[in-house]
């Protein structure tokens, strides 16, 4: 293809556009703005539905009072049964060798 070729295709491609181009509906402007519209009301309604949500969680849970009090003692022994759970680790002291040291740096290898 030349570039001859190429100019009658591109005349005759904006020929057919021009010629199949539809009309702008009228009122597609109004349309449009009223679904921005309608969509931004929903998102604001769902935030405020959120919001009072929140505060009624939030003034519920000042106003009910805790259903039982713990002593220190049962504490305790909730926190020893907690740990229980865990196995426990022989605790060697870390071999550190130190690399560089500096004012501000220190580089070191551990095991």
């Amino acid at each position: 293809m030349n570039k001859e070729d190429e100019n009658i295709d591109n005349e005759l491609w904006s020929l057919y556009v021009e010629g199949h181009k539809q009309p702008i509906p009228p009122g597609i402007s109004e349309k449009v703005w009223a679904g921005i519209r309608r969509r931004k009301q929903k998102r604001q309604r769902i935030m405020i539905a959120a919001s009072v949500a929140a505060s009624l969680a939030l003034l519920i849970t000042f106003f009910v009072p805790a259903n039982q009090e713990q002593s220190d003692a049962e504490k305790r022994r909730l926190l020893q049964e907690a740990l229980s759970m865990f196995p426990e680790e022989e605790k060697t002291p870390n071999e550190v060798d130190i690399i560089y040291e500096d004012d501000m740096i220190i580089i070191y290898v551990g095991n």
